[in-house]
């Protein structure tokens, strides 16, 4: 179960208990403005965060510019790869 905090201080919780509860969390960072970041073995992988729309349009914009430049390069990763990094 993931420890809930007040002032903006990032919630942590388990990939596992992330992925079967992905919607609480999005929830909460919306409507809290609260990161959530997920571990892995108490490890942080990622981060959660709310964005603003101002920055999410240049962002967006500039990570699917990054993408094609990565597909074009060949650095891809396949489904079975992604999904043994994750320990599934």
């Amino acid at each position: 179960m993931a420890k809930v905090t007040k002032n903006n201080q990032p919630t942590f919780v388990g990939i596992k208990a992330f992925r079967s509860d992905f919607a609480k969390y999005a929830r909460q960072v919306e409507q809290n403005n609260q990161p959530v970041i997920i571990t892995k073995r108490n490890k942080p992988l990622f981060v959660l965060t709310p964005m603003s729309e101002d920055v999410y349009s240049e962002k967006v914009l500039e990570a699917v510019v990054d993408a094609q430049a990565d597909v074009a390069a060949g650095r891809t990763y396949s489904t079975q790869e992604v999904r043994a990094e994750l320990g599934e």
